[in-house]
């Protein structure tokens, strides 16, 4: 069983995620991490490297930096479809490549977590972003540093800040709806464009459409 809880930290470009890890057998089982980066919303162009359980990737224009508390035991960067961490452990549900470096292309990467699900069970996995690569590992061991806790606590305070800005309208006067009311606050807020207010993604369940669609999918039902 794996339970995963997400925030960003308000004060950096960081995705933090709060990891349990569960072994329902009582068998120590191995978990992997995997991570195709997709920077600039290019994953064509992206180059991947690695050291000491830190991966990094990046392009022109863009980088991330994927870390973990406790930090990743192995790490391997290859190329989506032929050496990719994926590919690797379905030979033989091993990882058995730790490519250091993959060049301009769709990067994807993989990493071994410390966790067996039986007496280590919980991590914290970072995502930072930057412009390039050092400021994305800065932005990510910042967060993990101040732990998923605080910035949790952070995050939510954001929105209770954000949600007091707005008088609850008399229609909706139970606990029900008022839940919806302001899960609906929230979800606009998520969706609206940060730098052209009033701007709203179309549908985030669906923004982007890529290959072959789902049979009850037609092409007109994706937003681009």
């Amino acid at each position: 069983r794996i339970t995963k809880m997400y925030v960003t930290d308000p004060e950096r470009d960081t995705l933090l995620i709060d990891v349990r890890f569960e072994s329902l057998t009582g068998e120590p089982l191995e978990l992997y991490a995997l991570f195709d980066p997709n920077l600039s919303n290019n994953g064509n162009d992206d180059s991947a490297s690695s050291r000491e359980g830190v991966l990094w990737a990046f392009d022109a224009q863009a980088a991330s930096a994927l870390m973990a508390k406790p930090a990743f035991e192995k790490v391997s960067n290859g190329f989506f479809g032929t050496s990719d961490g994926w590919t690797d452990l379905s030979q033989d549900k091993a990882m058995n490549w730790t490519y250091p470096f993959a060049a301009a292309g769709n990067v994807v990467q993989i990493a071994k977590t410390a966790l067996d699900g039986k007496d280590a069970k919980t991590m914290t996995v970072a995502i930072g972003f930057g412009s390039d690569a050092a400021g994305a590992a800065r932005s990510a061991f910042a967060s993990l540093k101040r732990g998923f806790d605080r910035i949790a606590a952070d995050y939510a305070g954001t929105w209770h800040q954000y949600l007091a800005k707005f008088k609850t309208p008399e229609a909706v006067r139970t606990e029900r709806l008022k839940n919806i009311y302001t899960v609906s606050l929230m979800v606009l807020a998520a969706g609206e464009d940060k730098i052209h207010p009033g701007a709203v993604i179309a549908a985030p369940n669906m923004p982007w459409l890529w290959g072959k669609p789902a049979p009850w999918v037609t092409v007109s039902d994706a937003y681009h």
